[in-house]
């Protein structure tokens, strides 16, 4: 016959083992769990810190009416200048055109 007190015995030491490798198992668990959690928010902020440059490029930004302005004024000048420089060229250009019939020798 075997004692309770001996079985007691036995269970305490079986428990202890197991709940030992319980523990080793869950640490390690909890390390792969915290390297993934790690790189998680690692990738999260480079693909945040990406879509911020990509926003900056592409997203349009409302023209101010000062600059609207200026760009508008610019290119009415720039049409100002070749309306005078086509005018000024019109001048030097031949409006009629004088035909003249050619003889031509041909050797009999």
């Amino acid at each position: 016959l075997v004692l309770p007190h001996v079985l007691c015995g036995i269970n305490a030491e079986y428990m202890g083992k197991y709940k030992m490798k319980e523990r080793t198992t869950l640490e390690h668990t909890k390390a792969e769990v915290q390297s993934d959690l790690d790189d998680g928010a690692e990738e999260h902020g480079a693909t945040s810190e990406y879509l911020a440059k990509v926003e900056e490029r592409c997203v349009k930004k409302a023209e101010t009416y000062e600059s609207r302005r200026d760009r508008i004024a610019a290119e009415i000048q720039g049409l100002k200048q070749a309306l005078e420089v086509l005018s000024s060229r019109a001048s030097l250009l031949q409006t009629e055109t004088c035909h003249r019939e050619v003889s031509r020798h041909q050797p009999k």
